[in-house]
């Protein structure tokens, strides 16, 4: 008998007819996805979106007629539960219309060149990066609405304190010691799926005046971080711009790993901690830069005087890293299920013991400011 699945139904909006051959190549074959419609147009999208009510919607960033933010805002008011995933080129005009696209809700990104659509066979490398996040995408998509049923509508159950302090004696008593004998020396943040809206989040609500410099790690491809930096700084009263080799951490200043290059933490001849750019041999499959590679060098370099902050994302980057820091002393913070477009990174180090505190979204910026202290 042949087994059933419950399968995904997807909506491709691509302009490139060999990009929408290429899509339809690396999805087939998966038993547990069905294609329920392509277009051309982005309004023709939207159209068939009503008609066929597709769980995730495969979107062109570089749709003639409509921009890719403005299309998730309509699609949201007809199709809520719908998920989008953004399939960009890299070029300045397209990586400006994807951040719009994440900021304005879309679940992820994928990379798309017309001239590898072009070539044979189609699909092989859009499917390996494709499908894991349409899988993914259809997963969190039916949790949220099991948690929004469960509590009869009201949605996320995060009513209480807010907090999962999974050790917080040590916590407390670090912070307090850490401020007597020195200050923190770096804040670093990194994230993936859902990363970008989470860091948006956290980064407008820090105050001008936060008093220890900031890191952060996204996977994303090197252009895209670059506009990422800038949408970012419109939107902080830190400044925020792209990290360069070489550069020192200043209070007051974010620095944005750029993608496509694992990024490290050293010491200046002076003394002074340096961001370093660097590209070592790895054999696994996360992309640069890696929170990991980040988060190994501030534990040997930085020792206890980090604060570290894992976002939500895909995979398990960061544990690693995270728990190297814990066990120099350094605090580490996670965000927490229900805040969380995916619970895989956080997740992951919460289950190694690499997490000191579990925290909503909403309530990481207020915690960082709390524990790096002296912000008059």
């Amino acid at each position: 008998m042949k087994e059933q699945y419950q399968q995904i139904r997807i909506l491709v909006v691509e302009e490139d007819i060999f990009c929408r051959d290429a899509i339809r190549e690396a999805l087939s074959g998966a038993p547990d996805v069905h294609i329920c419609g392509s277009c051309q147009r982005g309004v023709t999208g939207l159209q068939l979106a009503i008609q066929t009510k597709p769980e995730v919607v495969l979107l062109s960033a570089s749709l003639p007629d409509i921009s890719p933010a403005d299309f998730i805002i309509q699609l949201r008011s007809s199709l809520p539960e719908a998920a989008v995933i953004v399939v960009a080129q890299e070029n300045p005009a397209v990586a400006r219309r994807t951040i719009e696209a994440l900021e304005a809700g879309a679940f992820d990104l994928i990379t798309k060149s017309p001239r590898a659509c072009r070539q044979k066979p189609l699909g092989r490398r859009l499917r390996a990066s494709l499908l894991p996040k349409v899988r993914c995408c259809s997963v969190q998509r039916y949790s949220r609405l099991a948690k929004i049923r469960i509590a009869g509508g009201a949605g996320s159950n995060d009513s209480g304190s807010g907090i999962y302090a999974v050790l917080p004696e040590r916590v407390a008593a670090d912070v307090e010691r850490l401020r007597a004998e020195h200050t923190f020396d770096v804040v670093l943040i990194g994230g993936s799926t859902g990363g970008p809206e989470a860091l948006v989040e956290i980064l407008k609500k820090l105050p001008a005046n936060f008093p220890v410099p900031i890191v952060c790690v996204l996977h994303m491809p090197p252009l895209f971080t670059e506009y990422m930096a800038t949408a970012l700084n419109k939107l902080s009263k830190l400044a925020v711009r792209l990290a360069r080799d070489g550069d020192s951490l200043k209070p007051g200043q974010v620095l944005l790993a750029p993608g496509g290059h694992d990024a490290e933490l050293a010491a200046s001849g002076g003394g002074e901690l340096c961001f370093r750019i660097v590209d070592q041999v790895r054999t696994d499959a996360v992309p640069r830069p890696s929170l990991d590679v980040l988060f190994l060098s501030a534990a040997r370099v930085c020792k206890r005087r980090v604060v570290a902050a894992i976002l939500t994302g895909m995979g398990n980057d960061g544990t690693r890293g995270l728990k190297a820091l814990k066990s120099k002393g350094a605090v580490t913070l996670a965000q927490d299920r229900d805040s969380s477009v995916v619970w895989g990174m956080p997740g992951s180090a919460v289950q190694q013991g690499a997490v000191d505190e579990v925290l909503p979204l909403r309530k990481i910026a207020r915690r960082l400011t709390e524990i790096v202290g002296r912000v008059k």
